[in-house]
């Protein structure tokens, strides 16, 4: 496909794909593109109907589409939209006219899914990234309302990289909607039964990563050489050609969610790490509202999770702030336990931070026998640390001019970088679109952007303030249960230290040390799974205290450190 396309091109891609869909589904056209006149004129550059204005005799592509930069996004936007238009005529006027967002979506996961389909070598962060950033707006941003609607959307997408085939997309959301008018869909209800039909089992996700020994090397070698590790220096290291190498790193990000997630220095930055827990009774949960509200206050809180235990609900949350704000949310805390609103809560300074992973050489079937197979070492793996956050503590802290605040802005907006694409972020994206207009740049015209971007992340380099961590997992945090084990230690490190690389054979793992704890997070599995179960009769086994539960993210907002620092005292603001 190009960019600059007049109206015959892009009824001829259309047609190109009406014809493939048919062929290899079989369905029945509600409508032909031969219908349909084609304009290219203003339509929307974000969300759900983003470089389209659809009507019943019409469709108007957004002349932007053809000015957006670099001509290799602009055309990913083009394949998008035009393999997304091409769908609709699969579906009915009433649903196609009537205003629904749930449909508009839905098309959106269809062309996804044809993409994945298409060629699902293509690294995810390269094709889908860029795409998702014009579709969906930050959690965050979003209309309370509507927040249960795009946690499902993003669980979606994230089960659609999987593999989902667009004919299994479509034959079951049809199936949920068919018997239903117009007027009775509940969006929220068919996204949820969409996404529970479709998704892995928890086991798929927790289990180890599975890569061939040629392949884990390259994964070695990336941790080894971190997020500036470039093809030619990997190849280098194992002695091949770099196209080999670069089709290894593909493959990864193509069958996992692989990105560089930006990690702040917080010693640099003059904040400190604390986590949260609170434990309340399922009786009480009725308070949950207003404790949400007064942890919400707090603006260093980015990310609350929710969930339980057999015999309670909990909260958990991980904060960076000066030291006073973790007082003032004990005391509150303490209130709140006092007056029998919570059963009881810990805020904890964190000393270590240890992010892990689980490789196996061999196809893992996530079966209760193979799990027990790993607890007892039949079957070999590699566990790897990924990150571990020791070594940016003790680290002097930086004091800050007024004209460091773009830098605290950068810190702020970024999220992660691609594996595949050197210059491409993972972002907050409507916080950059403003940033970058403040100052005088086009984020349509990303090469600028790019070149911006990166002197930016030089400078933050340069004072100590970010590194980068590996992340791979099946799936996102967002879309998962998170299982967390809180052991009690007793004084034997060593034991504990035995107990955790006994444990340590999942795919997606996180261990957070306190002074008289240790959390053991895992991603996939509920607390009350067979797999917590193992855990659970390992750590007893051993003598520790501990206490299991499961939670889900609910909250996941921006804070911008730029607003949250006084330049002139040169402090962070209580």
């Amino acid at each position: 496909m190009r960019n600059n396309r007049k109206p015959k091109d892009i009824f001829k891609e259309i047609q190109e794909v009406f014809e493939d869909i048919k062929k290899n589904t079989g369905w029945e056209p509600k409508r032909y593109p031969k219908e349909i006149k084609i304009e290219i004129g203003e339509a929307p550059e974000h969300y759900e109907n983003f470089g389209v204005i659809r009507k019943e005799n019409e469709i108007i592509f957004g002349s932007w589409l053809n000015k957006a930069e670099p001509k290799t996004v602009s055309n990913y936007f083009w394949e998008f939209v035009i393999i997304r238009e091409s769908f609709s005529f699969f579906v009915n006027s009433e649903l196609l006219y009537g205003n629904i967002s749930l449909v508009n979506y839905f098309l959106n996961l269809l062309a996804l899914s044809y993409l994945q389909n298409k060629d699902p070598k293509v690294s995810r962060d390269t094709r889908f990234y860029p795409i998702e950033g014009r579709l969906l707006v930050p959690i965050e941003e979003v209309q309370e309302n509507e927040k249960d609607l795009y946690r499902g959307i993003f669980s979606l997408i994230e089960i659609i990289n999987q593999g989902t085939t667009y004919s299994m997309l479509y034959n079951t959301f049809m199936s949920f909607i068919e018997d239903l008018n117009v007027e009775e869909i509940e969006q929220e209800m068919v996204i949820n039964d969409l996404r529970r039909y479709l998704s892995n089992d928890p086991e798929e996700i927790a289990a180890p990563i599975y890569l061939k020994k040629n392949t884990s090397n390259v994964l070695i070698n990336l941790l080894k050489f971190g997020a500036n590790a470039s093809a030619s220096s990997i190849a280098k290291e194992l002695d091949t050609n770099q196209s080999t190498i670069t089709r290894q790193i593909t493959k990864i990000s193509s069958k996992f969610l692989t990105v560089w997630r930006l990690e702040k220095n917080y010693s640099r930055l003059g904040l400190h790490s604390y986590i949260i827990t609170i434990q309340f009774s399922k009786s009480n949960n009725s308070q949950l509202v207003g404790i949400y509200d007064e942890l919400l206050m707090n603006k260093y809180i980015e990310q609350i999770y929710e969930g339980e235990n057999d015999n309670f609900c909990y909260l958990y949350s991980v904060i960076h702030c000066p030291h006073i704000i973790s007082e003032k949310i004990a005391r509150k805390l303490s209130n709140y336990e006092r007056n029998n609103i919570i059963d009881s809560f810990e805020i904890s300074l964190i000393k270590d931070r240890i992010f892990r992973t689980c490789i196996v050489s061999s196809s893992f079937k996530p079966s209760k026998s193979n799990f027990e197979d790993l607890l007892t070492g039949k079957i070999i793996t590699q566990k790897i640390v990924l990150w571990d956050s020791n070594h940016h503590l003790n680290k002097e802290k930086e004091f800050f001019d007024r004209k460091d605040e773009d830098i605290l802005k950068f810190i702020s907006i970024i999220i992660s970088k691609s594996l595949t694409q050197l210059g491409l972020f993972g972002v907050h994206y409507n916080e950059l679109q403003l940033f970058l207009e403040e100052n005088n740049f086009d984020i349509n015209k990303l090469p600028e952007c790019q070149t911006f971007i990166n002197k930016l992340q030089n400078r933050a380099y340069e004072l100590d303030l970010i590194d980068y961590r590996f992340n791979i997992s099946l799936t996102g945090i967002v879309s998962s249960n998170l299982c967390i084990f809180q052991i009690t230690k007793n004084g034997n490190d060593e034991k504990i230290s035995e107990l955790v690389e006994k444990i340590a054979y999942f795919g997606w793992m996180l261990l957070i040390e306190t002074s008289q704890k240790l959390f053991f997070l895992i991603l996939g599995p509920t607390y009350n799974s067979y797999l917590a179960k193992l855990i659970m009769n390992e750590i007893k086994k051993d003598g520790f205290d501990f206490v299991c539960f499961s939670v889900k993210q609910k909250i996941f907002r921006y804070i911008d450190y730029s607003s949250l620092y006084d330049f002139s005292s040169q402090k962070w603001i209580l």
